[in-house]
């Protein structure tokens, strides 16, 4: 009994030497503890006041203004919502001046543990820890008295605004270096400790809503969404990590309301941390080869406030981010390639600056400029990949119906095991379409192969930067889900096959207001990606010539009428005997299957013809040619020769499939920017620019010209990543008939009217695997269960 009475007694008592983890340093620090002491002492001198009958009144409280509006976090962007959670919370008395008895030892309370907070941040670094320590402690014993709202009051007041605080105070210190230590140690307890409060109330009999543990856990990811955005390595996979660590320790816990608030939290995290890609791929078109900017001048600015250790971690980063697993390994030692190794490191860093086209009217401009950091870019799409990895587990777990593919997601399983079986549809679908974001600014990276050799240099990448993987993980785990929900909705609903075609051929743009109209909106986007899928894999080795009139086809060289004449492929539209939608999406086509587009576009220009996607490189130089002058004939011969020598050099067969003529002359042209075949006399006969003010500072320079080594350099490396873009769609091709392959028959008919069409196209497959994997995907499925007129 004795033993009981001293731990109760410690409980409520203050810490001593060696409750402290850290150790003690003999000088200063002594007096911070002694000091931390004493405030543990008046918080149970507050804490017997605080029940007793008739406790004395506090008279200094009237000399203390505290009753303002309460502080909360700020969320980056101007959100009405914090309004109505402050109303809620009063609605419920979860208020100070309403929670406090007539002796005002709440206040009290509250004034202490408000200087605690700020000492948190105040305090020298070495207190740092003995400081967050003792808050936290204070915080916790908050739950047994005075209570649990007591303790969520002060969370969302104090804590998480402190918490917010000392992140931005760190962020503006250029080289914050320890610093962060601290930090990271104060936002992971905050972490846990909202989610003990959680438990607290929700962990045990029905869930009951406390609107005062909504707002905590609103505020807390409004906390980590902003840790993702920082440009610290660190700081970045800590926000990626709590969150993940709530969605483990709470996600079974949380209601309907909070559910939704995680999952929008997500799709915010997603599309913020990838905000730097997305500034850098407005500023270049589709399928543009040039580096200097479409939409936007390019340039890069090259600053000294870098060390070279920082610069190796970077450039590791940048390789895992933006190549493949196959390209970042050796093929001699099957480990890390160290072939590069001689390049030298220095201690600069590097920033994007996207300059507006029209400079000569703009007087300032800086105004205008937008500055994208390398390392911000890096840091982002790492936190992003962290974030979809997350995702991906929690989508992939207790499946009814898929074994998911594993090794070719590169994801660890069993970690997120259970949580779905507490959210609905409309959570699902909001996890979906960060996929879906994932996948859009992953394919709009990766049809710039201008911004792709950009970033090669400046990432000091072996091979073109790429987002192929990630594009691969999110479609792969997109129809695993999909093809899951879609088979749980035909069961549990009993969708019959002509209901099912009527489903699919409904408007798609419809608002889902219950769970049957989001299944009937997953069969439809499973079918779309399913097609889309087996048609950018059909365009990979077939090239589909555009028909022009007569006349240009009478124009046209020999090489082009012998290239026009081959039999056209299968095409989906073919099969289909309504309009497809999806034949009018631009993501159908890739950098590869188009015209390259002109860097630079007049007036004069843009009033001509396109060129048709069927002329041949060799008309296109020939009619190049009569503007050009005598230098840049010499430049694009020695590019045109460049480029046969490296597909003379390069040149592979991936899973037997063999390329023919007019897909080989289609990569050539990929490999030559327009800018090389621009006529430089052109630009002497248009009208005269307006004049420039000669006291103008900050003037942006034209692009110079480009020098023959760099076009080389280019066009090796977009030959090399056509070649990996091909690789990436036939692993993701491959693991898709894999997926439908371990499904029974009897799983397979239901999705019958589904899978029908891009299956059928696959049968065009070069490819004898893909061909008969297509071949045994349709007899496995029930034939007979679908109507004969489609065929």
């Amino acid at each position: 009994m004795s033993q009981v009475k001293q731990q109760e007694s410690k409980k409520g008592a203050f810490l001593d030497r060696d409750d402290f983890a850290s150790k003690l340093v003999i000088g200063p620090v002594d007096l911070c503890i002694e000091s931390l002491k004493l405030l543990q002492n008046c918080v149970a001198i507050l804490s017997m006041m605080y029940n007793m009958p008739k406790c004395p009144s506090f008279n200094v409280t009237h000399r203390m203004n505290i009753d303002t509006d309460p502080q909360v976090v700020d969320p980056i962007i101007q959100n009405i919502e914090e309004l109505h959670d402050l109303e809620l919370c009063e609605s419920s008395g979860i208020t100070l001046a309403k929670m406090d008895r007539q002796s005002n030892v709440l206040k009290i309370w509250y004034i202490l543990l408000e200087g605690l907070s700020s000492a948190s941040i105040m305090s020298a670094h070495k207190n740092q820890p003995f400081v967050v320590e003792t808050l936290f402690k204070l915080l916790r014993d908050l739950i047994d008295n005075p209570g649990v709202n007591f303790g969520l009051y002060s969370i969302n007041h104090l804590l998480l605004p402190m918490v917010q605080n000392w992140m931005r105070q760190n962020s503006k210190i250029q080289k914050p270096g320890e610093i962060w230590q601290n930090f990271k140690h104060c936002c992971g307890l905050a972490s846990e400790l909202v989610v003990d409060y959680l438990h607290h109330l929700q962990g045990f009999g029905p869930f009951v809503e406390n609107p005062a543990a909504t707002l905590a856990l609103k505020q807390l990811l409004l906390i980590l969404i902003e840790c993702i955005t920082q440009p610290s390595e660190n700081i970045a996979r800590l926000g990626t990590s709590c969150i993940r660590h709530v969605i483990l320790s709470a996600g079974k816990i949380l209601t309907g309301g909070q559910w939704e608030i995680l999952v929008v939290a997500l799709h915010r995290a997603c599309t913020i941390s990838l905000n730097p890609l997305h500034q850098l791929t407005l500023a270049f078109k589709e399928n543009s080869d040039s580096f200097y900017g479409d939409l936007a001048t390019v340039k890069v600015a090259a600053r000294k406030d870098s060390t070279v250790s920082e610069n190796e971690r970077l450039y590791e980063l940048a390789q895992q981010v933006f190549l493949m697993q196959c390209q970042r390994n050796c093929l001699k030692c099957d480990k890390l390639c160290e072939c590069d190794a001689s390049m030298t490191i220095d201690d600069r860093s590097y920033v994007f600056l996207l300059y507006p086209l029209d400079m000569s009217s703009i007087l300032n401009p800086d105004l205008y400029t937008v500055r994208v950091p390398f390392r911000n870019l890096v840091v982002g799409i790492l936190a992003h990949q962290m974030l979809v990895q997350t995702i991906s587990s929690a989508l992939l777990q207790n499946l009814n119906h898929i074994t998911p593919i594993l090794n070719i997601l590169q994801i660890n399983s069993c970690s997120l095991r259970g949580i779905l079986t507490h959210v609905n549809a409309k959570h699902v679908d909001i996890l979906l379409k960060c996929l879906d974001v994932s996948n859009a600014r992953a394919k709009q990276f990766d049809v710039r192969p201008g911004l792709k050799f950009l970033t090669q240099k400046v990432g000091n990448l072996s091979k073109a930067a790429n987002l192929y993987t990630q594009a691969n993980t999110s479609e792969v785990v997109q129809m695993i889900v999909l093809i899951e929900l879609c088979l749980d909705g035909i069961e549990k609903y009993s969708i019959k096959p002509k209901d099912l075609k009527e489903l699919l051929g409904k408007d798609g743009k419809v608002r889902c207001s219950s769970d049957l109209d989001y299944v009937e909106q997953f069969l439809r986007r499973l079918q779309n990606k399913w097609e889309f899928l087996c048609e950018s894999y059909i365009n990979l080795t077939i090239n589909i010539p555009v028909q022009d009139s007569e006349d240009e086809l009478k124009s046209s060289s020999d090489n082009l009428d012998q290239i026009a004449d081959k039999p056209r492929p299968f095409k989906l539209a073919d099969f289909k005997q309504e309009e497809d939608t999806l034949s009018s999406s631009t993501d159908s086509e890739g950098y590869l299957e188009k015209e390259i587009l002109p860097n630079v576009k007049t007036e004069e220009e843009a009033e001509k013809p396109k060129l048709r996607q069927s002329c041949s490189l060799d008309e296109t130089i020939l009619k190049k040619t009569k503007e050009v002058s005598s230098t840049d004939d010499e430049t694009n011969d020695m590019a045109a020769k460049y480029t046969k020598q490296i597909h003379d050099k390069y040149k592979v067969e991936l899973n037997s499939i063999k390329y023919d003529t007019n897909t080989l002359l289609q990569m050539r042209k990929s490999t030559i920017s327009s800018d090389n075949i621009t006529s430089c006399d052109s630009f002497e006969k248009k009208t005269p620019s307006p004049r420039i003010n000669p006291f103008m500072v900050a003037n942006v320079p034209p692009p110079q010209p480009i020098p023959p080594e760099i076009q080389q350099q280019r066009a090796m490396s977009i030959f090399k990543d056509s070649e990996a873009y091909k690789t990436t769609r036939i692993e993701t091709m491959e693991a898709c008939l894999e997926l439908l392959s371990s499904l029974s028959s009897e799983k397979l008919s239901p999705l019958a009217t589904v899978l029908k069409q891009g299956a059928v196209l696959l049968i065009g497959a070069q490819d004898e695997k893909i061909k008969n994997a297509a071949e045994n995907l349709l007899n496995r499925m029930n034939i007979s269960y679908i109507d004969h007129d489609n065929f």
